[in-house]
Protein backbone atom coordinates (compact mmCIF):
# COMPACT_ATOMS: atom_id res chain seq x y z
CA UNK A 1 0.00 0.00 0.00
CA UNK A 2 1.54 3.06 -1.34
CA UNK A 3 1.52 6.43 1.60
CA UNK A 4 0.80 9.68 -0.01
CA UNK A 5 0.31 13.05 1.48
CA UNK A 6 -1.62 16.26 -0.84
CA UNK A 7 0.19 18.96 -1.59
CA UNK A 8 -0.85 22.60 -3.23
CA UNK A 9 1.81 23.60 -5.82
CA UNK A 10 -0.71 26.83 -7.27
CA UNK A 11 1.92 27.78 -9.92
CA UNK A 12 1.41 24.51 -11.74
CA UNK A 13 -1.25 23.24 -14.28
CA UNK A 14 -2.21 20.63 -12.11
CA UNK A 15 -2.43 22.32 -8.79
CA UNK A 16 -2.76 19.32 -6.26
CA UNK A 17 -0.24 16.74 -6.32
CA UNK A 18 -0.18 13.68 -4.32
CA UNK A 19 3.65 13.15 -2.81
CA UNK A 20 4.55 9.23 -2.26
CA UNK A 21 6.25 9.75 1.39
CA UNK A 22 8.35 6.54 0.71
CA UNK A 23 10.38 7.51 -2.36
CA UNK A 24 9.36 11.73 -2.45
CA UNK A 25 8.08 11.21 -6.37
CA UNK A 26 4.63 12.40 -7.43
CA UNK A 27 2.68 9.60 -9.25
CA UNK A 28 -0.65 11.70 -9.38
CA UNK A 29 -1.51 15.32 -10.26
CA UNK A 30 -4.91 16.57 -10.99
CA UNK A 31 -6.56 20.38 -10.39
CA UNK A 32 -9.09 19.04 -8.01
CA UNK A 33 -8.03 18.20 -4.70
CA UNK A 34 -11.02 16.28 -3.39
CA UNK A 35 -11.05 14.49 -7.09
CA UNK A 36 -7.10 13.30 -6.65
CA UNK A 37 -8.17 12.76 -2.60
CA UNK A 38 -10.70 10.24 -4.32
CA UNK A 39 -8.62 8.73 -6.82
CA UNK A 40 -6.07 7.95 -3.99
CA UNK A 41 -8.85 6.15 -2.31
CA UNK A 42 -9.90 4.01 -5.34
CA UNK A 43 -6.40 3.29 -5.94
CA UNK A 44 -6.08 1.73 -2.30
CA UNK A 45 -3.45 4.26 -1.41
CA UNK A 46 -3.50 5.61 2.43
CA UNK A 47 -3.51 9.38 2.76
CA UNK A 48 -1.31 11.09 5.29
CA UNK A 49 -2.07 14.62 6.80
CA UNK A 50 0.65 16.67 5.86
CA UNK A 51 2.83 18.07 8.63
CA UNK A 52 1.09 21.68 10.26
CA UNK A 53 2.26 24.68 11.83
CA UNK A 54 2.01 23.25 16.14
CA UNK A 55 -0.07 26.72 16.22
CA UNK A 56 -2.68 26.20 13.61
CA UNK A 57 -6.20 25.53 14.72
CA UNK A 58 -5.69 26.57 18.20
CA UNK A 59 -7.78 29.50 19.81
CA UNK A 60 -6.27 33.06 19.88
CA UNK A 61 -9.43 34.59 20.48
CA UNK A 62 -8.54 34.70 24.71
CA UNK A 63 -10.97 36.18 26.88
CA UNK A 64 -12.34 38.72 24.42
CA UNK A 65 -13.01 36.03 22.15
CA UNK A 66 -14.56 33.93 24.35
CA UNK A 67 -17.18 36.59 25.75
CA UNK A 68 -18.00 37.68 21.99
CA UNK A 69 -18.91 33.58 21.32
CA UNK A 70 -21.14 33.69 24.74
CA UNK A 71 -22.84 36.65 23.86
CA UNK A 72 -23.76 35.05 20.20
CA UNK A 73 -25.19 32.17 21.99
CA UNK A 74 -27.33 34.35 24.05
CA UNK A 75 -28.92 36.31 21.56
CA UNK A 76 -29.40 33.08 19.34
CA UNK A 77 -31.16 31.84 22.48
CA UNK A 78 -33.33 35.00 22.65
CA UNK A 79 -33.76 35.15 19.49
CA UNK A 80 -35.24 30.95 19.65
CA UNK A 81 -37.11 31.75 22.27
CA UNK A 82 -39.31 34.79 20.74
CA UNK A 83 -40.15 32.32 18.19
CA UNK A 84 -40.85 30.00 20.02
CA UNK A 85 -43.17 32.29 21.93
CA UNK A 86 -45.11 33.58 19.28
CA UNK A 87 -45.51 30.32 17.73
CA UNK A 88 -47.47 28.73 20.60
CA UNK A 89 -49.45 32.31 20.95
CA UNK A 90 -48.26 33.52 24.45
CA UNK A 91 -47.11 37.27 24.80
CA UNK A 92 -43.55 38.45 25.05
CA UNK A 93 -42.00 39.42 28.18
CA UNK A 94 -41.98 42.82 26.83
CA UNK A 95 -45.78 42.73 25.89
CA UNK A 96 -46.72 42.00 29.46
CA UNK A 97 -48.62 44.40 31.77
CA UNK A 98 -47.63 44.69 34.83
Amino acid sequence: MRRVRIIDEPDNTYPFAAIDRQTGEIPLRHHDRTELMALCRRLEWKIEAAEQDPHAGRKTGGRRGWQAEQSLRRSAKIRASLRTNKRVGLLRPSARAS
